[in-house]
């Protein structure tokens, strides 16, 4: 485990002291020839607060366990020797900086949390598991990548998103090396970045969802097509179709609504998705979104009334539960921000997150007003 994997383990826990001891620097470049300055290393302990007291120390002989010269075959007479270099230890003007810092208790700047939060609201938009794991342009503990989803379908294998905005930016935002005081402007210009590319998709998908529950809302009334006491079932006797148009009309609008969902296709993610078209079609086939619509329009051709009425709903409450988890990660991607961060930001960094278009599901079992 490194300390910046420690830090974020502590960060909340307050504790009663640290004491950080470093090894002399000729036994640091035998366990690492790519081994960092003490002052990098120690900026990682930035988001610790509230601890009783830190110390810094090079470290004695007692310090080390034998197993690290068990590693190298170091004779005893070279451990003396590996001792007698200095350790690396913090300038004189860090040190007491992190002290400050550390047993402080301003304000923090979870950057990694804030990448978190970010990941999340662009999974939401992905509603295949397989291809959630992979948001983040790799593997990542957040959401481990599947062999099979909750559908128990085989792994597709690859990942046509790969090249997509979100994976490069999100990857980018993870993985990213910079010193601490550029940290938190590159991560609001690449979480700003990632929030515009996902905003045209949000926006259409409010809009679509807006225009349908007002039709739904003036369906749930007595006597209209999806009245909870006596739904549409058949024609009238003089073969009125009236009600059916309205469905129709409402059937048409929450297709509309569905392909909101899929994520935009620029032409890169367009030919990787035809390298795996097949096997993608047949796990998207069996989706209950693609089964409702399907189930739908077979209803519709042998005009079996109340069944379409059964999959709209079906179909409805499944694509609101998805727009209900994109609506949770979009109120939460400030979450994170110190008081006042993101209005700070020039206009190219700063996102705007309007109230929730979602509010509650349908119920069903209730007439409209």
């Amino acid at each position: 485990m490194d300390l910046a994997h420690f830090a974020r383990l502590i960060h909340q826990a307050a504790p009663t002291s640290l004491e950080l001891i470093v090894v002399p620097i000729s036994i640091e470049r035998c366990c690492s020839s790519q081994a960092k300055p003490i002052d990098d290393v120690l900026e990682t302990l930035h988001i610790v607060r509230n601890a009783g007291e830190i110390s810094i120390r090079g470290a004695a002989r007692d310090d080390i366990p034998p197993s690290l010269f068990r590693m190298f075959n170091w004779p005893a007479r070279v451990d003396i020797d590996a001792l007698r270099t200095p350790s690396d230890m913090p300038s004189l003007i860090l040190q007491p900086q992190m002290t400050i810092l550390v047993t402080g208790n301003s304000q923090v700047e979870f950057t990694f949390m804030m990448f978190k939060q970010l990941l999340q609201y662009a999974k939401a938009f992905e509603y295949l598991d397989e291809f959630k794991s992979q948001m983040a342009g790799q593997p990542d503990k957040l959401n481990p990548v599947c062999h099979e989803d909750e559908y128990n379908h085989r792994p597709i294998g690859i990942n046509p998103y790969v090249d997509y905005q979100v994976n490069q930016s999100s990857k980018h935002f993870a993985t990213r090396k910079l010193p601490q005081r550029k940290i938190m402007w590159w991560a609001s210009k690449h979480r700003a970045a990632v929030f515009h590319y996902l905003e045209r998709q949000y926006q259409t998908i409010a809009a679509c969802f807006a225009n349908l529950r007002a039709v739904i809302g003036s369906e749930k009334r007595a006597g209209d097509v999806l009245d909870p006491m006596d739904p549409f079932t058949s024609l009238g006797p003089s073969g009125d179709d009236r009600m059916l148009h309205k469905i129709l009309g409402a059937m048409v609008l929450l297709v509309d609504y569905k392909d909101c969902f899929e994520p935009e296709c620029p032409v890169v993610v367009r030919i990787n998705k035809k390298a795996c078209e097949v096997k993608l079609e047949c796990v998207k086939r069996c989706f209950p979104r693609k089964m409702l619509l399907k189930n739908m329009n077979r209803h519709h051709a042998i005009e079996d009334y109340p069944f379409i009425v059964r999959d709209f709903t079906g179909l409805c409450d499944h694509l609101d539960e998805q727009f209900s988890e994109i609506e949770a990660g979009r109120e939460d991607l400030l979450k994170y921000d110190a008081p006042g961060m993101n209005v700070d930001l020039g206009p190219a960094y700063r996102i705007n997150i309007t109230p929730r278009a979602f509010q509650a599901m349908n119920d069903w079992n209730q007439r409209s007003p």
